[in-house]
């Protein structure tokens, strides 16, 4: 079985109204923590997200799930056991 994946295009407004919506952090891969944020347990998977939300409470994992939801993004998954999101 095969993944494909468009590309999305999201504006640097909506990533904003993210960021103020956040009482936790989002990394993108530019930003220093990235690399360390983007690691999980497996060391077999190797993906680079496009955005890693770093929440602090459950109003941030609502937020993300949302802001997820709304931009159909194909890739939204829990990172354990910290309260990461990746998208």
């Amino acid at each position: 079985m095969t993944e494909q994946y468009s590309t999305i295009v999201l504006e640097e407004t909506a990533i904003q109204e993210l960021v103020s919506h956040l009482r936790g952090t989002l990394l993108r891969p530019s930003d220093e923590g990235y690399e360390q944020a983007r690691q999980v347990y497996n060391a077999m998977i190797n993906k680079y997200p496009a955005l890693i939300a770093r929440c602090a409470d459950v109003a941030d994992v609502i937020a993300a799930v949302n802001f997820a939801r709304e931009h159909q993004l194909p890739r939204f998954r829990p990172k354990r056991p910290r309260c990461d999101l990746f998208v």
